[in-house]
């Protein structure tokens, strides 16, 4: 946790010398828009000074140089903003073994990072040093969002001395193309759960989703799974590489979502050698047989054919695209009955159900030769369901015929209800996934706080890896963007206090604490649909909304104002809906 301001008992004298301490100790990084540091990187940490600089010009209209770190000389004047790892960067190298500040990947892992004021020779560094290139993207943004003062063409830094490693290696969004809303022109597509039509204009795939790597960036997510990253109608291969090569220079990884039986194969929509659809289209023969004996329109999983072309699309997927890894799905609980489907089955001496076993089957030797080309990548499978205490007593045999070192994601939507304490998920590595504040589950506008902290600490307690969720909707909406906060804070910090999380992150954004407290108040009377058909929870809502809005400092007002036109959008369509004609 970031060190906190003393606490500040009743009286002005003590107010009056906190404040005054607390003014001696700024460092002053920018001064009526005069620069008075200069930011030093790593060869490997451009965007990480880009995104700083461009802070800087932002916020304050200065223009912050920076300077690579194995540049001839650096500037003799003025504070250094040291940035990036050990390796990357040898000034971080150099004065952390004159401080004996140990900023090994080691202890800090890839993804932490140190973030610290220093003082050395009568000179001011800020120190901010990653274990690995995301480590010094992390250091960067929470900067930024949550430590630097700016007021006008004045930018200053209090005390720090932050060492932050997340508790999750894998914090990601799961998307459907087709429903993005974040902003690109045309309408949001059906919001059926899988498959779905692109009725946007073509140019919104890039503009949704570049804006949602942008904020994932900003918010220290690392993984967006892309279910119809491939579509003719958005542009096709040219597309989905731009958005690879623009994810994969902020730190996250674009992970495609591939049927390998159904939804689509590796190219989603699309007339191409790995669309499922044209692959069948040309061997009918290889379909699944439903258990009535009729084709269906998807890949059997036993076919030798049908593996070699998956083997060969893996090959094709990881050569074409910058990808970081992938999220393989069977196909919602689909069985193939053909007779080959059958024998294989047979050959699992085991009472789990067959779309286990299929899946099994599918993704066994499709996951082998993707970690033969990839060794690094993030690979993972959807299970479809949670996990029970008979399955720790029996493991399930697909656990053993699929590799092990990839990640298992359960399916906790309704485990989460009543978390199974005493139950553990049997695979090497899991991640779970929740149907949260999106429009296919009809969640939309729903919050979530205590929720999301709350599986948090379960799926710590019992050994998760991550978790992953929606990231359709633009955060803009402001249930939307609490469940993002909320996301982002409680899988770094899943011991972190709902007081912590409002003093920490909604307090700066709301307009101070008495303010923020009062979304605690508010949350209850509207976070479900059922809350929100209740007038008086409305009403109400709205009261306490006026309230905070006017005790709020004017930085934090247009996010009351959202909430306001939030709280009369839901009575509007309440109203309509009461005032509907009877069928």
């Amino acid at each position: 946790m970031r060190p906190t301001l003393p606490a500040i008992a009743c009286g002005m004298l003590l107010l009056v010398s906190v404040r005054s301490a607390a003014a001696d100790d700024l460092l002053w990084l920018v001064r009526d828009g005069r620069p008075l540091c200069t930011i030093v990187h790593g060869q490997d940490d451009q965007y990480a000074a880009q995104r700083l600089q461009r802070w800087f010009a932002d916020t304050a209209h200065a223009k912050v140089e920076t300077v690579a770190s194995d540049a001839q000389t650096l500037p003799k004047e003025g504070c250094l903003v040291l940035l990036g790892s050990a390796a990357s960067n040898p000034a971080v190298r150099r004065l952390a073994a004159e401080v004996q500040i140990d900023v090994g990947s080691e202890g800090l892992t890839e993804q932490g990072y140190i973030a610290r004021r220093v003082r050395k020779d009568g000179r001011d560094y800020v120190l901010l040093a990653g274990g690995g290139r995301d480590g010094t993207n992390y250091a960067v943004v929470d900067l930024i969002h949550w430590t630097l003062r700016h007021d006008g063409g004045n930018v200053s830094l209090g005390p720090l001395d932050a060492r932050e490693i997340p508790r999750f290696k894998y914090r990601w969004f799961w998307n459907w193309d087709h429903r993005m809303d974040w902003g690109g022109p045309g309408r949001v597509g059906t919001v059926m759960g899988g498959g779905g039509t692109f009725s946007k204009e073509p140019q919104a795939f890039l503009i949704d989703f570049k804006r949602c790597v942008d904020y994932m960036a900003d918010h220290k997510f690392n993984g967006l799974i892309i279910w119809g990253f491939i579509r003719d109608t958005h542009g096709g291969i040219a597309a989905s590489q731009e958005l690879c090569r623009y994810a994969s220079q902020r730190g996250v990884r674009i992970l495609p979502g591939v049927g390998t039986s159904d939804y689509g194969g590796y190219y989603f929509e699309g007339n191409h050698l790995y669309n499922a659809d044209t692959w069948l289209a040309k061997h009918p023969e290889l379909r699944s047989i439903k258990k009535d004996g009729s084709p269906r329109n998807s890949a059997c999983p036993s076919k030798p054919e049908n593996k070699q072309w998956l083997d060969e699309g893996a090959k094709w997927l990881f050569d074409t695209f910058e990808i970081g890894g992938v999220n393989l799905e069977m196909g919602d609980f689909y069985v193939c009955y053909c007779d080959d489907c059958k024998k294989a089955r047979a050959a699992i001496q085991s009472k789990e159900p067959d779309y286990y076993k299929d899946m099994a089957i599918s993704h066994m030797v499709t996951f082998e030769t993707m970690r033969r080309i990839a060794p690094k990548a993030w690979l993972s499978y959807a299970t479809y369901t949670g996990y029970t205490a008979a399955m720790m007593k029996t493991p399930p045999k697909f656990l053993d015929m699929i590799p092990q070192d990839a990640i298992c994601q359960w399916t906790l939507t309704h485990m989460a209800r009543k978390w199974p304490a005493d139950v553990r998920p049997m695979a090497k590595h899991n991640l779970g996934y929740l149907h949260w504040c999106n429009t296919s589950t009809h969640t939309q506008d729903d919050f979530y706080l205590a929720d999301v902290r709350d599986i948090c600490r379960e799926a710590a307690s019992v050994g998760f890896e991550g978790l992953d969720t929606y990231g359709e909707l633009s955060p803009e909406q402001p249930n939307v963007e609490l469940f993002y906060l909320a996301w982002e804070a409680f899988l770094w910090n899943p011991q972190m206090s709902i007081d912590e999380f409002v003093e920490e992150r909604l307090a700066p954004l709301w307009g101070g604490r008495e303010p923020a407290l009062a979304i605690l108040k508010i949350i209850p009377l509207i976070k479900t649909a059922k809350l929100r058909k209740n007038p008086e929870n409305l009403t109400e809502a709205r009261r306490l909304v006026m309230s905070a809005r006017a005790a709020a400092s004017p930085n934090g007002r247009a996010r009351w104002d959202r909430l306001i036109a939030y709280l009369e959008r839901q009575q509007q369509a309440e109203h309509v809906q009461k005032t509907k004609p009877a069928k």
